[in-house]
């Protein structure tokens, strides 16, 4: 008898106990907004051009107390699932399906190193971050998944901050078409400006025959004489 007492109310303990762990489970406000804030810097230096395009892919849902994202209705053929946020193909793969129906996301311009999107009440959700116009001097960066709010530390985040990686962000080096050295370099001329030296030959020549000529006239007209 005093066993199934103990056993009684050792249930009733855990009972309580996951009661009191229901209720302190936390859950999404839908009534705060958010933002997403991206920062772009370089060993201290913020880069201040390109843009940012935020498209909201997935929406907030809850099933038997569990919260996740569900795909919303501009990306619903997209035949992709949102289990797996974090996966850098997921994010490639509805940037894809963005561009080719052509969706339309909110473009920002990168300033002073950042870009801060509002994410108004009834925006909260899921979004991907991409980049269609690159910072100046670099490639764009990989397309990525943010949530808003964002689970972190056991506490659901508002203002979400995402700081890409700087290797996505290879600096672009300028191509420069190699100089091709003409066949036959002209030097510039220093000096006295000679003539070549078959021109003076060919003049030397004609200069001999003219003398010879002259001089063979003048044998002519003494012997006439």
């Amino acid at each position: 008898m005093r066993k199934r007492v103990i056993n009684f109310l050792f249930a009733v303990l855990l009972l309580c106990m996951t009661s009191v762990s229901v209720l302190a489970h936390e859950v999404p406000n839908s009534e705060r907004n958010g933002s997403i804030t991206v920062h772009f810097e370089e060993e201290g230096k913020k880069l201040s051009s390109g843009t940012l395009t935020f498209y909201r892919v997935g929406e907030i849902v809850s099933t038997n107390g569990d919260y996740h994202f569900r795909l919303v209705e501009a990306f619903a053929d997209c035949g992709e699932s949102l289990k797996d946020i974090s996966s850098p193909e997921l994010a490639k793969s509805l940037l894809e399906f963005a561009q080719k129906k052509n969706l339309s996301g909110n473009t920002m311009k990168i300033h002073e190193g950042t870009v801060r999107y509002e994410v108004a009440t009834d925006q909260l959700g899921l979004y991907l971050v991409a980049q269609h116009e690159a910072v100046t001097g670099y490639n764009s960066v990989d397309p990525f998944l943010i949530a808003v709010p964002n689970w972190d530390g056991g506490t659901y985040v508002y203002d979400v901050n995402a700081t890409p990686k700087m290797g996505n962000m290879t600096a672009v080096t300028p191509t420069v078409p190699p100089t091709i050295p003409p066949k036959d370099p002209v030097l510039p001329q220093t000096g006295q400006h000679k003539l070549p030296i078959p021109v003076l030959a060919v003049l030397g020549l004609v200069l001999i025959g003219s003398g010879v000529m002259l001089r063979v006239g003048t044998k002519n007209k003494e012997n006439e004489t």
